[in-house]
């Protein structure tokens, strides 16, 4: 947050400096100019020697070229080719959060699940909360059948005033994998009021209400 601090007057200067100190302190500034140039180059080679050095236009823009080449690969089908493009892109900015999940799509897409989740995790642990990674990580973590891992991620984004059709089947899908039928029930109905069209989701929706034993609510969902 920038805060804005009320600006002094500056202090007026000092008229009474003789003529010898006046001629100390321009000895002084002139010599800090000569030497000035030797002491930013010695730091700039020292931190390049350390790694720290910031990136090279031109590295900036292969990089740069790299992440629009993968991108357009993916865009075309060609997973693939994204998948190499975004691994040569990771290893100069391997905490990227976009790279990190473009790379796990085009894993994804490739039906690289198992391979595509340790991404997911590495972009969830480089940003905390990110609600796209957490949502890709838990349809991952789904797809995998690891309903366990998916449920409270899927719980992370949902908001009770919400109508996420997407998370709610899938909490009540992964509920019901776990064999924890009222539970799925409760979100099986909400997704089906999210969406009444969708007939899977009512479906097992009387199902979830037939395993819990909650026989007149089979009735009312197949009337």
């Amino acid at each position: 947050m920038l805060i804005l601090k009320s600006r002094r007057r500056p202090a007026q200067p000092d008229v009474s400096i003789d003529r010898a100190m006046k001629f100390h302190l321009l000895c002084t500034l002139w010599c800090w100019m000569a030497i000035a140039p030797l002491v930013i180059a010695t730091g700039a080679a020292q931190q390049t020697s350390s790694g720290g050095a910031a990136a090279h236009p031109r590295g900036l823009e292969q990089q740069q070229a790299l992440m629009v080449k993968g991108s357009a690969a993916l865009n075309q089908g060609n997973a693939a080719a994204a998948e190499k493009l975004f691994r040569q892109a990771l290893l100069n900015e391997p905490r990227s959060v976009g790279i990190l999940n473009d790379l796990a799509i085009a894993l994804v897409k490739q039906g690289k699940i198992k391979e595509a989740i340790p991404f997911y995790r590495r972009a969830l642990a480089a940003s905390p909360g990110d609600p796209t990674t957490t949502r890709n990580l838990a349809i991952a973590y789904f797809r995998e059948q690891r309903y366990a891992e998916a449920l409270p991620l899927l719980q992370l984004l949902d908001r009770p005033s919400s109508a996420d059709f997407q998370v709610l089947d899938l909490s009540g899908l992964s509920l019901f994998g776990l064999d924890r039928y009222p539970e799925a029930a409760a979100y099986l109905d909400r997704a089906s009021r999210a969406n009444p069209s969708d007939l899977p989701t009512l479906y097992t929706l009387g199902q979830a209400y037939l395993r819990a034993k909650n026989y007149s609510a089979v009735v009312t969902v197949f009337q």
